[in-house]
């Protein structure tokens, strides 16, 4: 049996905490089929994944393994019929990470346009 931890060869890795380098700020990175990638610790809801993707930001979901995890694209199939419990997670992008929280999205859409109706 190969031990996932320490083979060069496989093609994912477990996430590690990390700091990002440009903008300071933690991230989680980890080898996603063959490529390293970097997302934001935060948890997305399903609104935040839906802005998120139509901005283009790729959409990672945990995968437990022990009491560490993988990270895996998360795709049509993850969203439907995939683990209810998996924590979703976006891609980092440190323009994005010192700018407003997307909680404020809300609040900008009502301030830009108030006759418009509330979420």
């Amino acid at each position: 049996m190969i031990d996932a931890s320490t083979s060069q060869h496989l093609i994912n890795s477990k996430a590690k905490a990390e700091i990002c380098l440009r903008c300071n700020t933690n991230i989680w990175v980890a080898t996603v089929n063959g490529f390293k990638v970097k997302v934001e610790p935060n948890r997305l809801n399903s609104t935040e994944e839906v802005i998120l993707r139509m901005a283009g930001s790729r959409i990672f979901q945990t995968l437990r393994i022990g009491n560490q995890f993988e990270l895996q694209i998360r795709n049509t199939w993850h969203i439907t019929k995939g683990d209810p419990k998996a924590i979703v997670l976006a891609e980092h992008d440190c323009d994005r990470s010192q700018k407003e929280p997307i909680e404020d999205f809300y609040a900008a859409v009502k301030t830009e346009n108030p006759e418009e109706p509330s979420f």
